[in-house]
């Protein structure tokens, strides 16, 4: 009887609020950039009208031999230029951690900002320079980084 009760709300709740259906991202985007800090791969992918999320994975050596890896994931807004077309940018915010191997199961969780300026060189293939902030300096980076976008 719960069950029953469960679906008649949610069908009511669907009539009430007129929904007709759920998005699903179909825009998808995939990258590599480097910088100060190292290695960057990097996915995205857009819900509407700008908004979406992203992340990334970024190692790098160091001279002693010790390996670093560092770990991002947000929310962020693309836009695109209406003049300038073959222009666009993106910003976004998140939780930022590193050592994620090393320092299991206690993850040091910062905020983090990020923001990229892109140029179309080919048909869905742009380059550009990011810049990415947190609260400790030494884990802040800019780089020059290669996007793909699969749609």
């Amino acid at each position: 009887m719960k069950k029953i009760l469960i679906a008649l709300f949610l069908l009511s709740l669907c009539k009430v609020t007129h929904a007709q259906s759920i998005k699903i991202p179909t825009d998808y985007e995939v990258g590599y950039s480097f910088g100060f800090e190292g290695h960057m791969l990097f996915a995205a992918t857009e819900f509407d009208l700008g908004v979406g999320v992203e992340g990334y994975y970024q190692t790098n050596m160091q001279l002693n031999g010790e390996l670093n890896d560092n770990f991002y994931f947000g929310l962020r807004y693309r836009w695109k230029g209406y003049v300038l077309t073959k222009w666009e940018g993106t910003i976004g915010a998140g939780a930022y951690t590193y050592n994620i191997i090393s320092s299991f199961p206690v993850l040091p969780l910062q905020a983090a900002f990020r923001g990229t300026l892109r140029y179309e060189v080919l048909h869905n293939l742009y380059v550009g320079p990011y810049v990415f902030l947190t609260a400790a300096s030494n884990d802040s980076d800019v780089g020059l980084g290669l996007v793909y976008k699969l749609y």
